[in-house]
């Protein structure tokens, strides 16, 4: 029996895994194409390198598509009693939850590898909010505009993480995770404004799928795409909001970016849960607006999502 679901997580610093927050939705595989120009691989460089994820839905509100995470990849598993278990092996690109039963997912256990590494920030972290657990591959990312200085944007990410190093020198590889959300809510409550002239709020919950490269003593980011579950805007005219994200979201469903990747080397692909809120509105003398205490000035947004399983599959192997 694989006893690595009994097995301490290690824990991260998220400073050392924070993400950039300059590009939202990209899908660009420029860095691909640069990579394989390098290597004089140019007639590897497919027209189109595909990709699925949160923009495919359809609006930011839309319906998700159907998915069910019954049996690995979805799949109904059938037991042929005459069959051998010992030369069944866990399928190599297949990672779950550290203290997930694995005869959920395939037949026999699964190496250590191949269940979730790293989760940031930890449980119990005491200076944020925020919190994500590898055991059951879910977290809770939480941001909040702070009242007494509302020109700033706010922004609060907490991730899941699996480690690993490829079979070949070098090739394409399409990390998929499938995200659950189970609860999230998008908030402003803006009850005074006696000075009000101008502006908006803006709040918004995303997954990101990013790639770093495992150094000595850190992480160097590669690649990363914000994926969007959620986003809305508004002006005082809406008046106090608490928006509860819709049930149509609360489907799991798979998100999916690729990336280049080396042999000889360690990767950390993350599952990021983010969520963002900022404030635009201003008074009648361009200042950012505020109001006397924090009772009458909320706008915050928060997530809590789970990741039942992620894979890793190998799309394009341009040098063995």
């Amino acid at each position: 029996m694989n006893d690595s679901g009994n097995r301490a997580t290690p824990e991260l610093d998220p400073e050392q895994l924070r993400l950039p927050a300059d590009r939202v939705g990209d899908h660009s595989t420029a860095h691909i194409e640069a990579a394989l120009r390098r290597s004089g691989l140019e007639s590897e460089i497919p027209d189109a390198l595909p990709v699925r994820g949160g923009d495919a839905a359809a609006g930011y509100w839309g319906e998700w598509g159907d998915f069910t995470t019954s049996g690995a990849f979805g799949r109904k598993r059938v037991l042929d009693l005459d069959l051998d278990l010992g030369a069944i092996r866990w399928p190599k690109s297949l990672y779950i939850p550290r203290r997930a039963d694995y005869r959920e997912f395939w037949l026999t256990p699964p190496p250590d590898r191949q269940r979730y590494a790293a989760a940031w920030p930890a449980v119990g972290n005491p200076t944020r909010p925020d919190w994500a657990n590898a055991d059951d591959g879910s977290l809770f990312a939480y941001t909040i505009v702070p009242w007494s200085s509302p020109g700033a944007d706010s922004r609060s990410e907490a991730g899941i993480g699996v480690r690993y190093t490829p079979e070949f020198t070098l090739g394409t590889v399409d990390f998929e995770p499938v995200v659950a959300v189970r609860d999230g809510m998008l908030t402003s409550v803006l009850d005074y404004f006696p000075t009000v002239s101008a502006g908006s709020v803006t709040l918004s919950a995303s997954v990101v799928l990013a790639l770093w490269q495992v150094i000595p003593g850190g992480y160097d980011l590669i690649d990363y795409s914000d994926q969007p579950i959620a986003r809305i805007t508004r002006d005082q005219s809406h008046g106090p909001e608490r928006n509860r994200l819709p049930g149509a979201l609360f489907t799991p469903r798979p998100f999916r970016k690729r990336f280049l990747v080396q042999g000889g080397r360690e990767y950390l692909f993350g599952a990021v849960g983010r969520v963002t809120a900022t404030s635009t509105l201003t008074d009648t003398q361009g200042r950012p607006l505020t109001g006397p205490d924090g009772s009458n000035f909320k706008v915050y947004s928060w997530v809590t999502l789970n990741f039942p399983y992620m894979t890793i599959d190998t799309a394009t192997v341009y040098q063995a």
